[in-house]
C-alpha cells in the first residue's frame, strides 16, 4: 500500500525531535516542524554560530564591506566560503522513516526575507535563499526526486549524503527528475533552491520511495535448482529456468569447471534452459585449434591453420554457452550432439568436441546446421562438449545428446 505524506512549512504541530514516523499518526502525519520565516537560529544578523556572519548591523550581509560588496573580510559559513557543512542550515524538516511504499510531498517558501542562503547548489548560477530536507530509512530504497516550481521561478535541487553534521560531498544535482538508490541508515540531505541569482519563490517537492527487493542490480542467488536475478534497478527478481542445478549462484552448466556430467546410463540426454540463465566463458575467436570441415579445417591436418587458404578456421563465438562432460565413451561409438530447432533451440550455434576444458586441445567443430552427426570417438575416455552461440540470443537453449 502507497502512503503519502504530505508537509506544509506553515504549521508547527508536530516537533522537530519527534519525527520518526513514529511521533505522528500513521494516516496523516503532521504537518513540518520548522517554518523559514521568524527562524533566528539562521538570521544573518548579530548571531553566533552557526550564522554567516557576527557583529553586522540590522539588514547588513557582511561585516566590514562596503555598500553591495558580499565577500570581502567574511569568515568561513559566509557566502563566498559555503561548502557542504552550510546545507542544514535551512533545514525544514528531519525524518527516519521505514522502508514502505511511500510518497513524500513537502511545499517550500524562500521569498520571506528572513530565509537567507547559506549554501549554493552546483547547478545553480547564483546565490539565491534555499531551503532543505534530511531523511533516512532503515532498508535500501529507490527514491525518485521530483521538484515543480509554483511560482514561475525556476528551482534547482541538489543531494547531499549526510548527515547534516558531516555531510559528504553532493552526489547529484538537476533541475528534472531523478532516479537514485538509498542505502539502509543513511542520512540524505536535497537541498532547494531558485537556479537564478538571488531569485526566490515556492515550489512542491515530491520524492516516490519504493522498497528494494535486492542488491546489487544484476546479481543472482539459486532459488533451489534455478535462479533468480535482480532486475529493474532492485525492485525485483526474475526466476531463470536452469538446465541444471544452480550452484554457486549460476545455473549448472554455464562453464567448463561447472560442466554437466553425463554418464554412460544417461543417454539420449536431454537439456532445456532459459538463455538469461547463462552468458558467454569462452570464445574460440583467434586461436581455434579444432578440426572443423565447416571452416576448410578437416580431421588430422594441421591446428590452427589453413592449408588451403582459402578459409579462416578462427571461430568467433561471443553468445552464450553450455558445457557437457561425457564419461567413459569408448573409441568407435557414435556421437550425436543436436542444437537445432528440433532440440528445441532457434539460435545459431556452433559445436565444440574437445579433450578437456583447454582449447588447444579441441578435437572437432561444426558450426553450419547446429548439429554434429555420428562423430566417431577415437579413443577410450571423458569427452567435453561445448555448445556455443555464435551470437548472443535470448531465446531458450536446447540440446540433445545421444551415443550408439
Amino acid at each position: 500500500m502507497t502512503r503519502i505524506i504530505t508537509r506544509s512549512l506553515t504549521s508547527t504541530s508536530c516537533a522537530l525531535a519527534l519525527l520518526a514516523l513514529s511521533g505522528c499518526p500513521a494516516e496523516t502525519p503532521p504537518p513540518v516542524v520548522v517554518p523559514p520565516s521568524n527562524n533566528t537560529t539562521f538570521n544573518n544578523s548579530n548571531n553566533t554560530t552557526p550564522t554567516n556572519n557576527s557583529n553586522n548591523t540590522a539588514g547588513t550581509n557582511n561585516s566590514n564591506n562596503t555598500a553591495g560588496s558580499n565577500n570581502s573580510n567574511n569568515t568561513a559559513g559566509s557566502n563566498n566560503t559555503q561548502g557542504p557543512r552550510d546545507a542544514c542550515a535551512n533545514l525544514q524538516d528531519k525524518m527516519v522513516l521505514p522502508a514502505t511504499e511511500t510518497t513524500l510531498r513537502w511545499s517550500g517558501d524562500t521569498t520571506p526575507a528572513t530565509v537567507k542562503s547559506a549554501y549554493q547548489t552546483s547547478c545553480g548560477f547564483g546565490i539565491a535563499p534555499e531551503q532543505a530536507f534530511a531523511f533516512s530509512f532503515d532498508a535500501p530504497v529507490q527514491l525518485k526526486i521530483t521538484l515543480n516550481s509554483n511560482s514561475g521561478t525556476r528551482m534547482a535541487y541538489e543531494l547531499i549524503e549526510g548527515p547534516c553534521e558531516e555531510p559528504g560531498a553532493p552526489r547529484f544535482c538537476a533541475t528534472n527528475s531523478q532516479v537514485f538508490l538509498a542505502q539502509a541508515d543513511t542520512e540524505y540531505i536535497i537541498i532547494v533552491e531558485p537556479e537564478a541569482n538571488q531569485a526566490r519563490g515556492t515550489f512542491e517537492l515530491e520524492v516516490e520511495v519504493k522498497p528494494l527487493a535486492c542488491l546489487p542490480v544484476s546479481s543472482k542467488r539459486c532459488d533451489g535448482d534455478d535462479v533468480k536475478r535482480c532486475v529493474a534497478g532492485g525492485l525485483r527478481e526474475d526466476s531463470i529456468t536452469c538446465g541444471a542445478p544452480c550452484v554457486d549462484d549460476t545455473c549448472g552448466a554455464d562453464s567448463c569447471g561447472n560442466a554437466v556430467v553425463v554418464n554412460p546410463g544417461d543417454y539420449p540426454f536431454s537439456f532445456a534452459a532459459a538463455a538469461a540463465g547463462y552468458v558467454s566463458s569462452i570464445t574460440f575467436e583467434g586461436d581455434n585449434s579444432c578440426a572443423n570441415p565447416d571452416r576448410g579445417i578437416l580431421p588430422g591436418e594441421t591446428n590452427n591453420a589453413d592449408p588451403t587458404g582459402e578459409s579462416d578456421p578462427s571461430l568467433p563465438t561471443p553468445g552464450q554457452d553450455v558445457h557437457f562432460t561425457l564419461k567413459g565413451l569408448t573409441a568407435g561409438q557414435l556421437l550425436t550432439v543436436d542444437a537445432s530447432e528440433a532440440a528445441g533451440d532457434a539460435a545459431d550455434s556452433a559445436i565444440f568436441i574437445l579433450d578437456s576444458c583447454d582449447k588447444s586441445e579441441c578435437l572437432f567443430a561444426k558450426d553450419l546446421g547446429d548439429v554434429v552427426s555420428q562423430w566417431e570417438v577415437p579413443a577410450d575416455g571423458d569427452y567435453l562438449v561445448i555448445v556455443d552461440r555464435l551470437s548472443s540470443s535470448d531465446q531458450d537453449l536446447g540440446v540433445l545428446i545421444n551415443v550408439e
